[in-house]
């Protein structure tokens, strides 16, 4: 696949606001998670990808990036399935569909928490556990392309 680690496609990439938790993108395939010192009013969750682009992570898959965090506090899910990722990555048993989400529950404070979400095959993981952002596979970008200049 050229060197394509992360195959998550991220698809919400504006900043949003949600029981006083703001998630903003940085435009590098993470996302800062912040409260301003407030606490969460709520539990409330954020859209990263949505299963229409991302409609199966298949059997053997390695969902990562969200460090310290715990089913009380906040956590990365595929909506729809039992998959939480909180601290250590996590490996696909089966195939599951689902978007991925950033979770939160109500009367946590967030200090500019940094989330680096990446979805890679098992073999991927064992060579290196450092975060890369989505890259584009070449019909990806040639699509693209055509569609500014048809």
């Amino acid at each position: 696949d050229g060197g394509h680690k992360n195959f998550l496609k991220l698809t919400d990439t504006s900043s949003v606001t949600t029981n006083r938790v703001t998630i903003t993108y940085n435009g590098d395939g993470t996302y800062k998670i912040d409260s301003a010192g407030q606490t969460a009013s709520a539990d409330g969750y954020f859209y990263l990808a949505r299963s229409g682009q991302n409609p199966l992570f298949p059997k053997g898959t390695v969902v990562s990036g969200c460090i310290g965090g715990s089913s009380a506090s906040y956590y990365l899910a595929i909506a729809g399935s039992s998959v939480q990722q909180y601290t250590s990555p996590v490996t696909l048993n089966v195939d599951v569909s689902g978007s991925l989400i950033f979770v939160f529950k109500s009367g946590q404070v967030f200090n500019n928490l940094i989330i680096k979400p990446m979805v890679c095959s098992k073999e991927a993981w064992s060579l290196s556990q450092e975060f890369e952002p989505y890259c584009p596979t070449l019909a990806e970008l040639y699509a693209l392309v055509r569609s500014y200049h048809p």
